[in-house]
């Protein structure tokens, strides 16, 4: 490939790797003493010093062990070694080896530093890395509905993109995470068809595309999910319950004209929740409605539930004239949808075919 083929993210790869020349005067052994190997990944050159690697894991030993294809290929008088992984995957290997970089410090790594990690602590038997790693790939792709709530929070977004559910699911599916699986289908569900089929690249360029078997699957998730969220529609635009009886005893007087009054501020109460879910239901098909989501296939959004929140008077329904829900009417519809959404997510390891691998751990927050 000629310098003007790479793409830019090789090219500063390239560049990030001069700084592993750097000496290391705790070294046992000097750079002079050391022996060095060229290790070439792609179209990138790395040279490494065996104390860098050796002893580290078996598969590293094994690494400088790796037979020669050309004896007579050599780099600076050092013999050269080729190796499957990317530049940028290779690179991150060796940033931690020479110290450049300590996993277990970095707070919120970006998703593609994770994979990075999980491909080649897998591949070369670093366990303490790939230990690190499921961690904070746990937050990403949770087993729990509340840790998927929970990772939208502050700072957490940005380390996940929606281009990058492809190369997540190619990831647990090479480094045997089934229980990963269901958060990963579901998201690249969320992907457009033509993206599902083509596929991605990733931030250094290299393609991530489905198995045949995996876009049946993910599309096949797709109307899954939209039938999921057609049954939550449904279920808002024919939204009915009596009012709770604790919106009655919030408001009961013994005096009969108050009381006339209170039986109207009940009704008033848990009509105008009921109104207000029809009528978000309704306009599903306007751009700004909160349930717009729902028939785009993505029934886990808060959006819905967020609009029912909204409806409940801050001042819980405490003067006549107000045109609010009290907490006690809002309370039975939010759990009405939250068990919605709960049916969804204990539904998604049958969707992503991976039921009878996980179950029954699904659902529970579970450490290794």
């Amino acid at each position: 490939m000629s310098s003007s083929d790479k793409p830019p993210s090789v090219a500063a790869t390239l560049q990030a790797s001069m700084a592993l020349s750097i000496e290391h005067p705790d070294d046992a052994k000097t750079e002079e003493e050391d022996e060095c190997f060229v290790i070439v990944a792609q179209d990138v050159r790395f040279m490494v010093h065996r104390s860098r690697i050796e002893s580290r894991s078996a598969a590293l030993d094994a690494l400088l062990k790796l037979p020669v294809d050309n004896p007579q290929e050599r780099i600076s008088n050092c013999p050269v070694i080729r190796v499957e992984d990317t530049a940028h995957d290779f690179l991150h290997l060796l940033y931690i080896l020479y110290g450049l970089c300590k996993p277990h410090m970095s707070v919120a790594p970006h998703f593609r530093i994770l994979a990075a990690w999980a491909r080649i602590g897998t591949k070369y038997d670093l366990q303490d890395l790939a230990a690190h790693t499921l961690t904070h790939l746990r937050i990403l792709f949770p087993t729990t509905l509340a840790g998927w709530d929970n990772r939208d929070a502050a700072g957490r977004r940005d380390r996940f993109r929606p281009q990058n559910a492809i190369e997540a699911l190619n990831l647990f599916r090479a480094v045997g995470r089934p229980d990963m699986v269901p958060a990963a289908v579901y998201l690249c569900a969320q992907l457009p068809p033509r993206t599902i089929r083509k596929g991605t690249r990733r931030t250094d360029g290299v393609p991530e595309k489905l198995c045949a078997a995996d876009v049946a699957l993910v599309l096949h998730a797709q109307d899954c999910l939209r039938r999921h969220g057609a049954r939550v529609l449904e279920s808002a635009c024919c939204f009915a319950r009596a009012a709770p009886d604790e919106c009655a005893r919030t408001h009961d007087s013994t005096d009969t004209e108050s009381a006339s009054a209170s039986d109207t501020r009940v009704d008033a109460c848990y009509d105008t929740l009921v109104s207000k879910i029809r009528v978000a239901s309704a306009g599903v098909m306007h751009s700004n409605s909160q349930a717009r989501a729902l028939v785009n296939g993505d029934p886990l959004h808060r959006g819905f539930l967020e609009y029912i929140a909204e409806c409940a008077d801050a001042d819980d329904h405490a003067g006549i004239r107000c045109v609010g829900v009290c907490s006690a009417c809002v309370r039975p519809a939010r759990e009405h949808f939250e068990s919605l959404r709960a049916t969804v997510w204990e539904d998604l390891p049958r969707i992503a075919e991976v039921q009878n691998e996980i179950m029954p751990a699904w659902g529970l927050d579970v450490v290794e």
